[in-house]
């Protein structure tokens, strides 16, 4: 935590700038403290609002769609097709348009937006589960892994997410877990003081586990990994 803190902080601060700017707050610090010791108006005329919107409904006019294309292995437009109603039936289901604009809006006004896939189930009596689009109100409360280099974030490989919630749903959520002096110090996700008084902060952590695999290499030219069949059971191969 104390590393992606400090290499991530300077990015924070910068996107916290950018975010309050684009809300108004344009003045100089020192400039708009003076000012107000003289008992002077500091006075803006917020124009970048005016660009940040512009762009932001023109995005929700012509919101980014998710495109299934049949590519190898076996892959044809029919399949390809059925997968797409799919994703379209859970955009619809989880509301996934406010997701979109939550993310798109913090995107052009500090750089960053986030959105995530979660399961949840189909209700109290089902071991089934159905996948959902929620947005992420604070992008702040993302902390990626600060090696990652692609601008998607897709080779990070790990991503810890906070979040607040009251005590009394912390106890009902979680009513064997213990109490620990975890705090996320990263700028931007910060807690109000009465915030600190009646909630509770937890966080979720994903990571990669990388497993290493052998592969073998069939006479008939099929490639199979070792944990999909025994070993001693394939007749001619060759290890790789």
């Amino acid at each position: 935590m104390c590393l992606v803190i400090e290499a991530d902080g300077g990015n924070r601060e910068a996107a916290i700038e950018d975010l309050n700017f684009s809300m108004g707050d344009q003045w100089p610090v020192e400039i708009q403290m003076q000012r107000q010791l003289d008992r002077r108006p500091c006075l803006t005329i917020n124009k970048t609002d005016t660009f940040v919107r512009s762009v932001v409904n023109n995005m929700r006019q012509q919101r980014p769609r998710i495109k299934v294309h049949p590519v190898g292995d076996g892959a044809d437009q029919q399949t390809a097709e059925v997968i797409e109603g799919l994703i379209r039936h859970i955009e619809v289901s989880s509301n996934a348009e406010l997701a979109y604009d939550t993310a798109a809006d913090y995107q052009v006004r500090m750089g960053t937006g986030y959105v995530r896939i979660v399961s949840r189930y189909v209700d109290e009596r089902s071991f089934d589960q159905e996948l959902y689009i929620d947005r992420i109100r604070n992008p702040f409360s993302v902390y990626f892994d600060p090696s990652s280099t692609s601008p998607d974030g897709l080779d990070a490989k790990w991503v810890l997410i906070t979040d607040k919630i009251s005590k009394e749903e912390f106890k009902r959520r979680y009513p064997n877990a213990k109490l620990d002096d975890f705090r996320s110090d990263g700028a931007g996700d910060g807690r109000a003081s009465w915030s600190e008084r009646e909630e509770i902060e937890i966080a979720e952590f994903f990571r990669v586990e990388e497993v290493p695999e052998k592969l073998f290499k069939l006479s008939d030219g099929r490639s199979v990994f070792a944990s999909e069949t025994e070993a001693r059971k394939v007749g001619d191969f060759h290890q790789r």
